[in-house]
């Protein structure tokens, strides 16, 4: 038994050996250990910036684009907008107008005329614009027959179809006015 207590008694004596050197040496061990993980960490939060650098970086050129799109877009809109404010402006229509209001129904219509190849700046510049003849008749056969006398067709004038013009009670001329009323 000699033997096998002297095993025993020497391995205890050398488990009691290495729990005194990893007792005094758990500390190195261990803070290399905590440093690593550290660095690894340390590592994973590098990696983490990076990508999100990159992601602001692509988004702040998905900005720019934006930008650079939406004053386009604006410029368009402001065009447009000015497109269609021209475009609402009424042409001129130059009237003209053929007796007095007294009675009857106001009659309209479109005039042209066919100009000379070479006609009057002036001539050119008032049948450039929309022309109207307008007359009061009891009908549209007699404010033609009325209107064909002012702009006869062989002088080059050419009447459109005589429209009716109702006008609004306030516009509309009074059979007796206010003074021969009185």
């Amino acid at each position: 038994m000699g033997d096998a207590t002297n095993i025993l008694l020497a391995l205890s004596v050398m488990t009691i050996g290495l729990e005194v050197l990893l007792f005094v040496f758990k500390g190195p061990f261990q803070r290399a250990d905590q440093s690593q993980a550290l660095q690894a960490r340390i590592g994973a939060a590098q990696a983490e910036v990076a990508q999100a650098q990159q992601q602001v970086a692509a988004r702040q050129a998905e900005k720019a684009t934006a930008d650079i799109d939406l004053a386009k877009a604006r410029a368009a809109l402001k065009q447009a907008e000015d497109d269609l404010a021209a475009g609402r402006r009424p042409r001129e229509v130059l009237v003209h107008r053929i007796g007095a209001p007294a009675g009857g129904t106001l009659f309209q219509a479109n005039v042209a005329k066919v100009l000379p190849t070479a006609p009057e700046p002036n001539q050119a510049l008032l049948w450039s614009y929309d022309n109207v003849v307008e007359l009061h008749a009891g009908d549209a056969a007699t404010a033609r027959k009325v209107a064909s006398r002012a702009f006869p067709a062989k002088a080059g004038y050419t009447l459109g179809e005589f429209q009716r013009v109702d006008l609004p009670a306030v516009f509309a001329p009074s059979a007796a006015s206010p003074r021969e009323a009185a």
